[in-house]
Formats: C-alpha cells, sequence, structure tokens
C-alpha cells in the first residue's frame, strides 16, 4: 500500500519531517505510527467525514503516537473543529492548534499563511521535544471539572491546565482549545471607506 512504501522510504533516517493535508495527513500519521520520525505536521486533519458514522480506523492510531505531531485544524472544519479535543483521544506527543474560522481547506490570507509557516517551522526546530499543550481553555476546563477547579482554589494544584498536563489527559479529560485568530490580513482586497 501507498502507506507501507512511505514507510519504508521514510524509516531509513530518523530525522524526517513529513507534511500532509487531509487525506496526506493521515497517511503521515500512520507513517509515524510504523516508525519513529523527527516531526508530523498535519494541515486540516479529516477526523469524519460530514454526515458519516466515526470511522475509528481513522483516528484511533492518534492516541499511540511517539513522534512530534503539530495537527493544525481549522475551528469550523467539517471534518472535526472545536471539538476535536473532546472527541478523539490524543498522546501526548500530538499538539493541536484550532485557526480561527477556517473550514477544512484551511482557506488563510497570505499574512495568515505566513503566521501557520511560522507556527509549523517553530514545532519542527522544537522536537523531538514533547510538545507543549498551548492554547488551554482554562476557564472551560474548570467548569467542566469542579473537582479540579476545587483543587486550583485551595492550592493543591497551580492550574486547571497544569492538572491536564500531569493527570487529566491521561484520565480522559475533555478539554477545549482557544482557536487562534492567524487571518491578520482581510483575502478580498483593500476596504472602502465610508462617506
Amino acid at each position: 500500500t501507498r502507506i507501507e512504501r512511505a514507510a519504508r522510504r521514510a524509516a531509513p533516517s530518523g530525522n524526517a519531517v513529513l507534511i500532509g493535508r487531509s487525506s496526506g495527513a493521515r497517511v503521515a500519521t500512520e507513517v509515524a505510527i510504523r516508525h519513529k520520525l523527527r516531526a508530523v505536521v498535519c494541515l486540516g486533519y479529516p477526523f469524519q467525514p460530514p454526515g458519516t458514522v466515526a470511522d475509528v480506523e481513522r483516528f484511533r492510531h492518534l492516541n499511540h503516537l511517539d513522534s512530534p505531531t503539530l495537527i493544525l485544524q481549522g475551528s469550523a472544519d467539517e471534518y472535526g473543529g472545536t471539538e476535536v479535543t473532546e472527541r478523539y483521544a490524543f498522546s501526548p506527543a500530538v499538539q493541536i492548534r484550532l485557526i480561527e474560522g477556517a473550514p477544512h481547506k484551511l482557506e488563510l490570507s497570505p499574512a495568515g499563511w505566513d503566521r501557520v509557516a511560522g507556527i509549523i517551522l517553530d514545532f519542527i526546530a522544537a522536537a523531538p521535544a514533547r510538545p507543549e499543550v498551548v492554547d488551554f481553555d482554562e476557564a472551560d476546563y474548570l467548569r467542566r471539572h469542579p473537582d479540579v477547579a476545587a483543587d486550583v482554589l485551595i492550592g493543591r494544584v497551580a492550574s486547571g491546565k497544569a492538572q491536564f498536563v500531569e493527570h487529566g489527559r491521561a484520565g480522559g479529560r475533555q478539554y477545549r482549545l482557544v482557536p487562534i485568530d492567524v487571518d491578520a490580513a482581510p483575502t478580498g482586497g483593500a476596504k472602502k471607506e465610508s462617506g
């Protein structure tokens, strides 16, 4: 299969970085399950096609990845948007960044793509260190998990994010991310001035 051929090509170096979009992202993560890679970057992961029943083979392996993996997902992605952290399990090697308002095609302005490129380059430069949990929605996590909120209040843990990183992720606690706004410039040209 294509995945096995790609895995054989990536296997010798161990320093390979695979970047894929949509189904290519799925292939890249499947290769990473078979071989340790320097990093994997996914642009719009296809968690579940719209209107279909969940196929666990599309995403089950994401909970077992060892290679540092960055998933850049649009918050309005019809294959899985803002809710992906609530619906799917990810290994600590996976970092997810939600892009505000972006659909599956990741239609961004040139300035938006510049920002995304910076995020990708920073991620690859830091690999193979374990990815950080970024854009964590602290308030949402504490609302969802009153026991953690109580522990934060009495000083047992420093924050909801700290609890999630140390125990919550392994315990399967649901969490959300705050989408990042990368569209720094309008895509439709200059705005007309009124008056």
